[in-house]
């Protein structure tokens, strides 16, 4: 988790960084990139290889299999993973954590 920001002032850090290189991004994308980044190790890291893809769109993350056929998906109550992200930065990637490990240890996840 030392590469997910946990906090919107880590976030923050991430897109004067990105600017300061010539980058035009904002906060949303960082956010958004950042949780999808996240939730890719931890599949790779379940499955110990490279074979499924998260995609955030809204309040769903659509998890794709190698040949991109929906996997899964895990939602938000929120109305996005972004809004969800700003209310609570830690619990958001916690949240994941725990959906993709629930979904990994119930093999709702196969190759």
């Amino acid at each position: 988790m030392d590469d997910v920001p946990t906090s919107m002032a880590e976030v923050q850090a991430l897109v004067d960084a990105a600017n300061a290189a010539g980058k035009n991004v904002t906060q949303d994308d960082v956010i958004i990139s950042s949780l999808q980044d996240w939730a890719k190790f931890l599949l790779d890291e379940g499955f110990e290889g490279s074979y499924f893809t998260p995609k955030i769109n809204g309040n769903e993350m659509t998890i794709t299999d190698i040949t991109d056929a929906v996997a899964g998906r895990v939602n938000v109550p929120d109305a996005s993973y972004v809004d969800a992200f700003k209310a609570d930065p830690k619990g958001t990637v916690n949240n994941i954590q725990l959906a993709l490990r629930r979904m990994i240890d119930r093999h709702e996840l196969n190759l």
